[in-house]
């Protein structure tokens, strides 16, 4: 796993999504700048306490598992900083199986 790994889906590029550490199975995140909407399916998150607006987040976030179409993903998320967890989050996410090769 590596920084393509984020840089690859085109929302977290439009987030300002940066990659700060990644070891083993666990990647921490920063998202910076001005946030936008975005669509995701199957998430959870459970808010814990408020953060303010000027406090850039921090994720830290473990893959499970992951199949070639599926991964389940959990995470906190942080102001920078802080000891405690603003919200825990647990999501799936499907991926898009590699083409198959054209038959000749």
């Amino acid at each position: 796993m590596d920084e393509r790994c984020v840089e690859n889906v085109p929302h977290n590029l439009d987030l300002g999504v940066e990659v700060v550490r990644v070891a083993g199975g666990v990647v921490d995140l920063r998202l910076p700048g001005k946030l936008t909407a975005v669509a995701t399916l199957d998430l959870r998150v459970d808010y814990l306490r408020p953060v303010s607006v000027e406090q850039p987040l921090t994720v830290r976030a473990n893959c499970h598992r992951h199949t070639a179409e599926v991964g389940f993903v959990s995470c906190d998320i942080r102001a920078e900083g802080a000891d405690a967890a603003a919200a825990l989050v647990t999501a799936s996410f499907t991926r898009r199986p590699a083409k198959a090769k054209a038959q000749a």
